[in-house]
């Protein structure tokens, strides 16, 4: 497109070339409309890559509120459950820190002392055990200390005692053998009272039992087998030498025999003892013979070796 200023001069030239030509009046030209402007789109940016917010610290005490429900019922979940013994056992420990005994062994009717100790309480008490499990005599006594008891006979051979502090307990065992020995064996399973006694001795056999004569103690020992009781007796030896050895009226019947001396004198002298024994089987034969005591209980040997257990109070007997 020719310029304004360029077509004015054309139109000059040729009017002074011509004069017949009409002259040519420019128009403007149309002012260009705009049209419209696109829009350039956007660069799509590149994607950021963003750590995600930390998660708010959750309060544990929230977890027991319970948003009010629009309709219907939720239920509250239960508090949690109280302390357990065991964790109170950790705030406070309950123990036994030593239970000892000087010395560590002894015997029956010995003084022994007893050393102890305990944490987490005030008090405790010491019990004296049985064998079998069983409680007997208690003392009550402070955290720390120490106390003096005696060793009772034992069935086993052991003096036990128990310490006991709160929920915590301490069981102690001392060897406790008997101060003596038996006359035999296999020994009884209590103490013998004292050493035993050894002499001469006579025993007797009759229908329902035996008469046994003790010299150490002149002490005659009736065993009856008659199941009737007592089931045994004991008597002191009367007889005096220059006394009657026996009773010429009494017959006994054939194969029997009335006994003598101071087996004799009892024998007839003591209807209940003559009515349980009958007459005598054989002779009166002499031994040696050993006793010994326990709690009153009597251990006697006889003639064979063997050893005739009587019970305290005459209540049975037997042979070991």
């Amino acid at each position: 497109m020719l310029r304004p200023a360029v077509l004015i001069l054309c139109a000059l030239l040729l009017a002074g070339c011509g004069g017949a030509l009409e002259p040519v009046i420019p128009t403007a030209p149309p002012t260009p409309t705009p049209g419209p402007t696109a829009t350039p789109a956007p660069a799509s940016p590149l994607p950021r890559i963003t750590a995600p917010p930390p998660s708010p610290t959750r309060d544990p005490a929230l977890d027991l509120v319970t948003p009010t429900p629009l309709l219907g019922f939720v239920p509250t979940p239960a508090l949690a459950a109280p302390a357990t013994q065991a964790n109170s056992a950790a705030i406070t420990l309950v123990r036994v820190e030593y239970f000892t005994a000087d010395p560590t062994t002894a015997t029956t009717g010995s003084v022994i002392t007893l050393f102890w100790g305990v944490q987490g309480v005030d008090t405790a008490t010491i019990y004296r055990v049985e064998a079998n499990g069983e409680r007997r005599q208690a003392w009550a006594v402070p955290r720390t200390g120490s106390l003096q008891v005696v060793i009772r006979e034992t069935t086993d051979g052991i003096a036990r005692f128990l310490l006991v502090a709160g929920t915590a307990s301490q069981q102690l065992e001392i060897p406790a053998g008997c101060t003596e020995a038996w006359f035999f064996e296999p020994a009884a399973p209590t103490c013998p009272d004292g050493p035993p006694l050894v002499g001469t001795a006579a025993q007797q056999s009759f229908e329902r039992g035996l008469l046994v004569w003790f010299g150490a103690s002149r002490t005659i020992y009736a065993l009856f087998e008659d199941k009737a009781t007592p089931a045994w007796s004991a008597f002191p030896d009367e007889f005096v030498d220059g006394q009657p050895e026996s009773d010429p009226s009494l017959q006994p019947p054939e194969g029997k025999l009335q006994p003598v001396r101071g087996f004799g004198r009892l024998w007839r002298t003591n209807p209940e003892v003559r009515r349980r024994l009958g007459w005598a089987s054989g002779p009166e034969q002499p031994f040696d013979g050993a006793l010994q005591l326990s709690g009153g209980a009597v251990f006697l040997r006889l003639r064979d070796g063997g050893v005739a257990e009587l019970a305290a109070n005459g209540e049975t007997w037997g042979r070991r």
